[in-house]
């Protein structure tokens, strides 16, 4: 747009480029002698603008990210704004937020500015006979399409191997410890009882 003032133009330049974008934030537990752990995923809004969650006409839950646990674990607590899936009209069941479930649909009802962050919660039971399969936490909002996915991980097996090999060898060691404090036991028992039958000299 130009305009002239004593003969000087000036140029002014509308900047419409400031977007929001949401990025995932995945995690790798380490499940080590428990049969529950909570996992801690989030989206970041890594954009410069806000992104605003109001839902339109058709939607009346303005998801945030969509969460599909660990092949190795199952949902058993979720915050109250996360769905577990279900038979609600879009599969997921509103009507009993936070359900045991091994899917989640999470809300936010307010805006996320630049450099906030939307933190989910969840405590999940661990399974070490099932397979080991990644999970994801994904959010579809946001131009960079490149970030919008995250994968969940929890540590089993793997994990516990280290720890077997100390334990063992702690045991073992405990064990020769006792069987040799046993003999010396032993032997001294015996020595005293033949300094006590030994002929006493006559006087």
């Amino acid at each position: 747009m130009d305009h002239s003032n004593n003969g000087t133009q000036l140029d002014v330049v509308l900047v419409t480029d400031r977007r929001g974008d949401l990025a995932a934030i995945g995690t790798t537990v380490r499940a080590v002698g428990v049969d529950q752990v909570r996992i801690k995923v989030g989206v970041r809004n890594v954009g410069s603008a806000s992104v605003n969650f109001q839902p339109p006409s058709q939607d009346q839950h303005p998801v945030v990210a969509y969460i599909s646990l660990p092949g190795n674990t199952f949902g058993l607590r979720a915050p109250y704004d996360c769905a577990g899936a279900g038979a609600g009209p879009d599969g997921w069941a509103w009507e009993d937020p936070g359900r045991p479930s091994s899917r989640y649909a999470c809300i936010r009802g307010v805006p996320l500015r630049p450099g906030d962050t939307a933190w989910i919660e969840l405590t999940v039971t661990v399974n070490r006979n099932a397979p080991n399969r990644p999970g994801t936490i994904e959010t579809t909002r946001g131009e960079n399409v490149a970030n919008n996915k995250a994968n969940i991980v929890v540590l089993t097996t793997a994990a516990d191997l280290p720890i077997t090999g100390p334990r063992t060898a702690l045991t073992i060691s405990l064990g020769a410890g006792a069987l040799l404090a046993g003999a010396l036991t032993m032997l001294a028992t015996s020595r005293r009882r033949n300094r006590d039958h030994r002929p006493q000299p006559s006087r």
